[in-house]
């Protein structure tokens, strides 16, 4: 017999209103912490990430254990892993570069997904499909989303600093360059991890460890796409102005093969669409 999880019906308003009240805490902490970071207290600004990614943890933790399941397994809750590791590279981006610009836009990013879990956060329930229950389901999903944190953050900040160098009218300088292929190379090495447990997932589910499935062939497409801006960032006399356009193109890669291969028609055929 299915059982239905924490937010499907209306005797487990318990459990939705922890959801609500984790989510908005932790959009709270994170708008708190932006001004923080934004007027230069960098104590309070840190303060507030670490709490607001607390917020977000202890939800997991609940869910997980409520669910009696990995909460991995719809949009949703992989959107909530995502903001989980943000506050992660948050720290290590507050100690290696001392940006209070960037830490508002880690923040800003956080508190935008929170929001959209908040609105929308999709179908929680205790089912779970016989493919999901494999030893590499986890590692492979985790590293992704740490990667996704670490990569869709480079892209962002690709992005600003493109603009804002326009709206200036002045050059990109090579420390703009040197902070968003430092996010890269904590988020390329660990999508390629991820591809490789996919595999093995996939051999041990399916009995082939690639089927071209959409899912799949974006997957290729955005790892070749962070290929070819990690090659043009070692090649010394590549402009660094299309470095950063290379890099927005593979987030907009990302985000499709994220969330944007549902929406294809050939999703319906896809074997990685496990719920909404």
């Amino acid at each position: 017999m299915v059982q239905t999880g924490f937010m499907g019906g209306e005797e487990n308003m318990t459990g939705i209103i922890i959801v609500r009240l984790c989510l908005g805490m932790a959009i709270v902490c994170w708008v708190a912490g932006a001004l923080g970071y934004a007027t230069a207290r960098r104590r309070t600004g840190m303060g507030l990430l670490l709490a607001g990614g607390a917020c977000v943890a202890g939800l997991l933790g609940y869910m997980w254990i409520t669910l009696g399941r990995p909460p991995l397994r719809t949009m949703g809750e992989t959107r909530l892993w995502f903001a989980c590791f943000l506050p992660v590279i948050a720290v290590i981006v507050h100690f290696k570069f001392a940006n209070r610009m960037l830490s508002v836009l880690i923040l800003a990013l956080a508190s935008m997904i929170c929001v959209r879990d908040l609105v929308d956060p999709g179908a929680f329930d205790q089912t779970m499909m016989p493919a999901l229950k494999s030893p590499w389901f986890i590692p492979h999903v985790v590293a992704y989303m740490v990667s996704y944190s670490s990569l869709v953050l480079a892209g962002v900040c690709a992005l600003y600093f493109l603009l804002a160098a326009r709206l200036r009218k002045k050059e990109l300088n090579p420390q703009q360059g040197e902070i968003v292929f430092n996010l890269v190379q904590i988020g390329f090495p660990l999508m390629t991890v991820g591809m490789l447990f996919g595999a093995f997932w996939a051999k041990e589910a399916w009995s082939d460890y690639w089927s071209w499935d959409p899912k799949e062939t974006w997957a290729l497409i955005t790892w070749l796409a962070y290929a070819a801006y990690i090659h043009l960032y070692w090649r010394k006399r590549s402009n660094l102005r299309w470095q950063m356009i290379v890099l927005i193109i593979a987030t907009v890669a990302l985000v499709i093969c994220w969330m944007g291969v549902n929406f294809l028609p050939s999703a319906a055929q896809s074997i990685h669409v496990y719920g909404s």
